[in-house]
């Protein structure tokens, strides 16, 4: 297979919409912000048909958190920041774990009228490692502020990581990680 790359600079959410449908196992969404009135249908027909579908946006007034929960068999993690100055800002969709869609373009319903950019790779299998890794922290960003907001707590949280030996089809190694909040001495592996 031969890695080849593009980018797009008009027709971009056509091109988004067109990526996804040809999606045959999995995708990996993660977007500040995503237009459900766009992208809602497409993402449950990709459920019916079979896709394993993963999302992450922001948890805030520009995303419909509501109409996104409800789309069946979705895998779901809202970002809350902490610290109201820190804002989840990546665009990128990993499709099959082959193809990293990426670039300057918000999934919005205004996107269309800036001067956006999306670059498409595929077979750079290095490439997708790197933003599956993104995706999944995120990922366990959110379990983790989930957990931290059931004990009401709300502090600064130190991690330590225990890395373990790379195996397996793209390197990848085990880590443990603890979990230590400042302010209450909670800790969680």
């Amino acid at each position: 297979m031969a890695t080849t790359t593009y980018a797009k600079f008009d027709g971009i959410q056509e091109e988004l919409i067109k990526l996804l449908r040809s999606a045959s196992d999995s995708v990996y969404i993660c977007v500040a912000w995503l237009s459900m009135e766009i992208y809602g249908q497409v993402l449950a027909n990709l459920v019916k048909g079979g896709v394993d579908v993963h999302l992450i946006v922001n948890q805030d007034e520009n995303n419909d958190i509501a109409k996104m929960q409800q789309l069946p068999g979705v895998k779901f993690s809202p970002l809350l920041m902490r610290v109201r100055s820190k804002l989840m800002h990546n665009k990128f969709c990993i499709i099959d774990e082959r193809v990293v869609v990426t670039g300057s373009y918000n999934w919005s319903s205004n996107a269309e009228g800036h001067f956006e950019n999306i670059v498409v790779s595929r077979n750079d299998f290095y490439l997708v490692k790197q933003f599956l890794h993104e995706f999944h922290d995120l990922k366990d960003y959110h379990l983790h502020e989930v957990k931290l907001n059931r004990c009401g707590c709300r502090s600064n949280v130190f991690t330590l990581a225990m890395f373990g030996y790379e195996s397996g089809r793209y390197s990848d190694s085990t880590v443990g990680l603890w979990s230590v909040c400042a302010k209450n001495k909670h800790v969680q592996f």
